[in-house]
């Protein structure tokens, strides 16, 4: 008797719920996704919303995706050797990445341009576009076709993948030392709050740069993240856990700012974002993740409507509905074609793994 309420206790932990595939964690990353296309509209055409939490989309679904990583990317660390981590990491961004960026610059730009006249595309502005690719910080612009939109970026979401690859490179590195492996558990809270707390202290008294900043904060939430894996065993997996979290979460996010909001919200996001992972069950994303595909496409495919057909004239939600009804099917398709197809060269390189997980 005490073995079955033992294990019936163990079954509706974290780790318990999200140890396999059945889980909805890709549905969550597809509605934090959806979250940056509806704020990014409204940025778009330059119009504010009429609910202040429309603007605060954006950022709750940049930071979620942060955590989320955070959890995940300490779990492959840990039993993934180094090589193995990094190359896997490599698939799992670059491909759909550099696929985006060709499509948008061989195909969609000059399409714009040819069937609407808008700027006057040069193959040599496209190319000149990739110089910094491989850093994870294009500057694309194609001759002036999006020059009639009110925010004339090609591709704004991207800024952040180079923050997001940045904490897989640091990730690796800690996962070099046995010592960070056989005790993670205390070293992720421990690298939190020194992590934050240099982040709250630089910004009360320092003047840097937007991108010291953007690492400080972003950073934060990804070892936000981090700390719930440290502790997942132990948080119990529940849909009442789920909606407190969730409270707890608005509250502190709502009455506070800068990076002590950081500090203060990295870890109710996280857990927020991982248990209705863990509670909801929709089958339909447990084998497909098109939440990548909507944050890269998004974007571009709104300054299509906008330059095309017009959309400028058009109701807002009605904008990003229609957004999000082109940028879906494309992303399956950035998912079916592209990236599920990647993940199949992870065994190009084999891990090792590490000898204190292989024991664990």
């Amino acid at each position: 008797m005490e073995t079955t309420r033992l294990s019936a206790r163990r079954s509706d932990s974290l780790s318990d719920r999200l140890r396999d595939h059945r889980n909805s964690l890709n549905f969550v990353r597809l509605v934090l996704a959806t979250f940056v296309v509806i704020t990014h509209g409204w940025m778009i055409v330059q119009v504010t919303p009429p609910f202040s939490f429309i603007e605060d989309l954006s950022r709750w679904g940049v930071r979620g995706f942060f955590t989320i990583s955070g959890f995940l990317i300490l779990a492959s660390g840990l039993r993934t050797s180094t090589g193995a981590f990094m190359w896997r990491r490599v698939l799992r961004i670059y491909p759909g990445y550099f696929v985006c960026l060709l499509v948008t610059a061989f195909l969609i730009a000059p399409l714009l341009s040819l069937f609407t006249g808008a700027g006057s595309y040069s193959l040599g502005s496209a190319l000149y576009s990739f110089k910094l690719s491989p850093f994870l910080r294009p500057e694309l612009n194609f001759g002036g076709i999006i020059d009639a939109s009110p925010f004339p970026f090609w591709n704004s979401p991207l800024w952040t993948l180079i923050y997001e690859f940045a904490a897989y490179m640091a990730v690796a590195a800690l996962c070099l030392f046995a010592f960070f492996r056989v005790n993670y558990r205390l070293l992720c809270p421990l690298l939190f709050g020194l992590f934050a707390t240099a982040g709250l202290a630089v910004e009360k008294t320092l003047h840097v740069p937007d991108g010291i900043t953007n690492a400080f904060t972003l950073g934060t939430f990804f070892l936000g993240g981090m700390v719930v894996y440290s502790v997942r065993e132990k948080i119990p997996a529940s849909l009442p856990a789920a909606l407190i979290v969730s409270a707890v979460f608005y509250l502190s996010d709502h009455f506070t700012s800068g990076q002590f909001q950081a500090m203060l919200t990295a870890i109710p996001l996280a857990l927020t974002c991982l248990l209705w992972g863990a509670v909801l069950k929709v089958k339909l994303f447990q084998k497909t993740d098109i939440s990548y595909g909507t944050y890269i496409y998004g974007f571009p495919l709104a300054q299509v409507l906008v330059i095309a057909a017009g959309a400028t004239a058009w109701s807002v939600p009605v904008f990003v509905l229609a957004t999000l009804a082109i940028t879906y099917p494309v992303a399956y398709l950035s998912w079916t074609l592209i990236e599920s197809r990647a993940q199949k060269a992870k065994s190009l390189v084999k891990s090792t793994g590490w000898p204190e997980m292989q024991k664990a």
